[in-house]
């Protein structure tokens, strides 16, 4: 059997201790973030803690679901291609990663944008839980997943840089992003309340991102991220079709009663459509992160 050893001098071990601790930090930076949030919420109307904390919940179903599982796969191909000094394809693994979090993030973004109220209304309005509060905390959402994206890119981003083994520039990246967030909580917490508070927190995710590529790019040279430019387009399209046919849908498709199954068929059918809507408008337009994801799926099935 295998024996523990506690041989804390181990050039290995510190190695990946040095490396953990920059890590946890530059991976956290959301969730500081949203704690800074929480402590400007304090000194709001009643509530908006509330607001926060359920429009984050949400967002960070997808975020969770695509973002962290994204980044979380590239890592070990990164890796490997860094390793071996195998810089070409290492930029063109951390590319086909940056152009599948945008086309599973960003039509989540619209789609909660779109649909939160009805979203929140499912989830959360029963109890004490009012009307007034599914207006509040949709409107917190709306702006939390305007940074959707952002965070979704931002972690592919520090993980190509764990891969490199350097984990101070996302540190450095992180400690910026913070004190945007803070000084522009601060300047839009009145006179846009619990949505300001919100709207920094995405300020800040997308301050992240941009000085996460500036490091990389510093580090690594040119990304190529212009080969990307096609399909980035075609993604941005078609999420913009998804919400136009949901922005008018919406109107036409409303709960019959205020029962849960009467909501929970709502959305289901609304998201349904706008799910089908989207692949449709990528089919036409012969998006090759759907070519990719296709024939992933291919071959898992296989």
């Amino acid at each position: 059997l295998p024996k523990l050893n506690f041989n804390f001098k181990n050039l290995d071990f510190l190695k990946v201790l040095k490396l953990m601790g920059p890590a946890v930090y530059g991976s956290a930076v959301y969730q500081l973030n949203v704690l800074a949030m929480t402590f400007f919420a304090s000194y709001l109307p009643t509530g908006t803690v509330s607001y926060l904390w359920y429009g984050d919940r949400i967002m960070e179903f997808p975020l969770g679901i695509f973002a962290i599982a994204v980044a979380t796969v590239a890592l070990p191909t990164l890796s490997e291609h860094a390793s071996k000094k195998e810089i070409p394809q290492m930029k063109e693994a951390l590319r086909q990663s940056l152009s599948l979090v945008w086309f599973l993030n960003l039509p989540a973004s619209l789609g909660l944008i779109l649909l939160g109220k009805p979203i929140v209304a499912l989830l959360f309005e029963r109890g004490d839980f009012l009307a007034a509060d599914t207006n509040h905390t949709a409107q917190t959402l709306t702006f939390f997943a305007l940074g959707l994206p952002f965070l979704a890119t931002a972690r592919v981003m520090v993980n190509a840089f764990y891969a490199i083994q350097e984990a101070k520039k996302p540190v450095h990246a992180a400690n910026i992003s913070v004190v945007v967030n803070v000084l522009l909580a601060a300047l839009l917490m009145h006179p846009l309340q619990h949505r300001g508070l919100a709207l920094a927190v995405s300020l800040g995710a997308f301050t992240n991102m941009f000085f996460l590529f500036y490091f990389y790019r510093k580090k690594v040279g040119l990304m190529g991220l212009g080969a990307l430019k096609g399909e980035f387009f075609k993604i941005t399209l078609a999420s913009c079709i998804m919400a136009g046919f949901l922005f008018v849908l919406r109107f036409f498709w409303a709960p019959v009663s205020a029962r849960l199954f009467s909501k929970l068929l709502v959305v289901l059918s609304l998201v349904g459509s706008g799910v089908f809507v989207y692949f449709l408008a990528l089919f036409f337009l012969k998006s090759n992160s759907l070519q990719f994801l296709w024939k992933g799926l291919k071959k898992r099935l296989a």
